[in-house]
Order: C-alpha cells, then sequence, then structure tokens
C-alpha cells in the first residue's frame, strides 16, 4: 500500500492506541495466543511453539501498536521492517507481522483505526509503503487486507494434519 494519499477513517474517541515497547509489549500475549489458536484451526495451520513466541516478544525490531478501551487491550498491530518475501525489504517499506482484535470488538472499526495508527507512525518515520503478509485461504485476513491493499502474490498451502504431531495437546 503507498502512503503518500492514505485515507484515514473517523476516530472512535472511546479507544486509545498506544505503542508497547520492551516487557510491556506481553501485554498482548493473551490476544497474540488467540491469534495463535484462529491460525491453528483455520485453514492454514501454523504451529507456533512457546519458543517462538518468546522469541516473537523479546525481538526489539518487532513493534506493537496496542488498542486500548478503558484499562483494557483489545486489539493489536505489529510491525517491522523486515518481512516474508524478498519484495519487502525496502528501507522505504515497513511491514505488518501480526494483527489481532478480540472477537467482541470486531465490526467496530477497531482493526481499521489500528491500521490508521501503524499508517500515522511509519509516514512519520519517512516510509513511502507499508505491507502486509497473510495467507490467502484465511477468510477472515482476506476480507479485512484486500479492502486496503492491493495484493501483489498470491499463495496457496498444503496442511499439515497436527494431529500427526500432537500439536497443542500435553
Amino acid at each position: 500500500m503507498s502512503l503518500q494519499e492514505y485515507n484515514y477513517s473517523d476516530r472512535n474517541p472511546a479507544i486509545t492506541i498506544e505503542e508497547l515497547k520492551g516487557e510491556n509489549k506481553l501485554e498482548i500475549k493473551e490476544l497474540y495466543d488467540k491469534l495463535t489458536n484462529h491460525l491453528a484451526q483455520s485453514p492454514c495451520f501454523f504451529p507456533t511453539l512457546g519458543e517462538k513466541s518468546q522469541r516473537w516478544f523479546e525481538n526489539d525490531e518487532i513493534r506493537v501498536l496496542a488498542a486500548r478501551q478503558g484499562s483494557r487491550i483489545v486489539g493489536y498491530m505489529a510491525i517491522d521492517d523486515e518481512a516474508e518475501t524478498f519484495l519487502t525489504e525496502r528501507t522505504d517499506m515497513s511491514n505488518i507481522c501480526g494483527a489481532y482484535v478480540s472477537e467482541e470488538c470486531r465490526s467496530q472499526g477497531m482493526a481499521k483505526q489500528l491500521l490508521d495508527a501503524v499508517a500515522e507512525k511509519c509516514i512519520q518515520e519517512g516510509k513511502s509503503y507499508l505491507g502486509v503478509d497473510y495467507e490467502t485461504i484465511n477468510p477472515t485476513a482476506l476480507r479485512f487486507w484486500t479492502k486496503y491493499f492491493v495484493p501483489y502474490t498470491y499463495s496457496f498451502i498444503r496442511r499439515i494434519d497436527e494431529r500427526i504431531y500432537q500439536y497443542g495437546r500435553e
């Protein structure tokens, strides 16, 4: 997405967006785990084991913007300068590397408000483009991201039957 002519939405005054740094990033851990569980149940299977999750939170290059309603964090969007493909390895580009909004808060414009905050931060930092890597077989992601981004690649993944590895079981 080009950030030069980004269209902001009206802000919901009941929602505040803030950047979480350092150990404060762990405030989104419950939402991060819900995203992991969502992906494990969806047509695309992404096993995220504890050590990978821990590394994600410890990585200072990954920045987290959180949506707070009152004292409760109800959504987040994470950005990184690196992405999963060489096409996005540009100095004038940031990439969304995770996003989740609590189910009870969906369809209220919260994800768009988070996207607005990410775009604003990227523009302030001199970025020209914002990218997102999502799985086109994930219908929730497909509906949201294609409203704002122009797809430049399509992919199809084969699902690994996680029962083979006993994923998520003791």
